[in-house]
C-alpha cells in the first residue's frame, strides 16, 4: 500500500533529523532518554510566544510534589475556563519544559487557564501510578480553583500521546467515581493500546517517521512490564466502556504507527452516547504537535484544539 504523501515542511524536518543521526532512545536508559529529549526539543521551544503569567506551583500529590506550570493570558479576571495538559513521552520521558509551547499557543488561542503537569514516570512510577497522579492533580484543580481564577465547572483535560490516554483515563475515573467530569477531553495522537501488531505499524512503525514500534515496545516495557497488565482497560482503551463522557476531541496523525488503534477507539466512541470530533491531520507525523516553529500546518491544528476547548466549555459541540 503507498505510503501517504508528506507534508512539505515535514519532510524537511525529517530530512534534517536524519542528518543529525540522532540516536534511538531504545539503545538509552529513561534517564539518558529523559535528557536527550529535553535536549532535542529545546529548538522548539526558542523564543516561546509571551503569556502575562506563567508560574510553576508544588502540587502534593499521592507520589510526592510535582511542578505544574499555569499559563493565563487574563490573569485576574473573572474565572475562566481551565485546561489540565499532560504531555506525552510513553510515560516514561517528557516534561512541561519539552512541551512548553503546546501550553502557551494553547493559553493564546483559547483564553483559557492551562495548567500543565509534571506527572510522575516510569519506570520509577510504572502503571497504574502516572494515571493516579494525573487524577490527583485533575482534582487538585478543581478544589484549588478559586485560588487560580478557573471555573470549577469548566475545566478540561487533554494531552498528546501517552497525555492523551492519561487524559481520558482522569475522564473515565472521575465517571466511574462519580466526581465531577471534565468539560471536554483532548486527545492528540492517542496511545489506546498496547498491541503492535496492527497495520498502521507495519507501515509506519520502521523508524522513518519519528515514532518507531520498536520505541513503543521499549515505553510498554518500562510503563507495564508485567504483560498481563495490558489487557486493563485503563491500557486497552479499544475496550474501555466509552459511554458517559463529555465531548471528546480527537486528533490523528496521517504517517502515524498508532493511527490504527486510534481509528479503533474513534469507532468505539461513536458506538456510545459520547460526542466525538475527530480529525485526521494529513501528512504529518506523531509528535509533531511542538513542531510549528517550522510546521506550518501546526498552527491550524493549534487552532482547532482551542476551538474545540472553547466549544466544550461553552456547552456545544457542532
Amino acid at each position: 500500500m503507498k505510503i501517504p504523501a508528506l507534508d512539505p515542511d515535514m519532510a524537511m524536518i525529517l530530512k534534517r533529523m536524519e542528518q543529525a543521526d540522532l540516536l534511538p532512545y531504545t539503545g538509552m536508559t529513561p534517564v539518558e532518554a529523559r535528557q536527550a529529549q529535553e535536549a532535542r526539543n529545546v529548538y522548539w521551544n526558542e523564543q516561546p510566544p509571551a503569556v502575562e503569567s506563567v508560574i510553576d506551583v508544588s502540587v502534593a500529590g499521592p507520589f510526592g510534589a510535582r511542578r505544574m506550570r499555569i499559563y493565563d493570558c487574563a490573569p485576574g479576571s473573572k474565572p475562566r475556563p481551565a485546561l489540565l495538559y499532560l504531555h506525552g513521552g510513553g510515560w516514561v520521558i517528557g516534561s512541561i519544559d519539552s512541551h512548553d509551547i503546546i501550553a502557551r499557543e494553547l493559553a493564546r488561542r483559547s483564553g483559557h487557564v492551562i495548567a500543565a503537569y509534571d506527572y510522575v514516570l516510569a519506570p520509577e512510577h510504572p502503571f497504574p501510578e502516572p494515571l493516579e497522579d494525573c487524577i490527583a492533580a485533575f482534582r487538585w484543580l478543581v478544589d484549588r480553583a478559586a485560588d487560580t481564577g478557573i471555573d470549577p465547572e469548566r475545566i478540561s483535560v487533554a494531552g498528546d500521546s501517552a497525555g492523551a490516554a492519561l487524559s481520558l483515563g482522569v475522564a473515565l475515573h472521575q465517571r466511574d467515581s462519580h466526581g465531577r467530569l471534565p468539560a471536554g477531553i483532548g486527545m492528540i495522537y492517542p496511545t489506546t493500546s498496547a498491541r503492535l501488531d496492527r497495520e498502521s505499524q507495519k507501515r509506519f512503525g520502521g523508524g522513518d517517521f519519528i515514532l518507531s514500534s520498536a520505541m513503543m515496545e521499549w515505553f510498554w516495557n518500562h510503563h507495564a512490564p508485567d504483560p498481563a497488565t495490558r489487557s486493563d482497560p485503563r491500557i486497552e482503551l479499544v475496550d474501555a466502556d466509552l459511554g458517559g463522557l463529555p465531548p471528546v476531541y480527537m486528533s490523528i496523525a496521517e504517517l502515524d504507527p498508532l493511527r490504527d488503534e486510534g481509528d479503533l477507539l474513534l469507532e468505539r466512541l461513536k458506538e456510545t452516547d459520547t460526542p466525538v470530533e475527530y480529525h485526521l491531520w494529513r501528512g504529518v507525523t506523531h509528535a509533531c504537535l511542538p513542531m510549528i516553529r517550522d510546521l506550518k500546518a501546526g498552527r491550524g491544528f493549534l487552532q482547532e484544539i482551542a476551538d474545540f476547548l472553547k466549544r466544550a466549555a461553552g456547552d456545544s459541540m457542532p
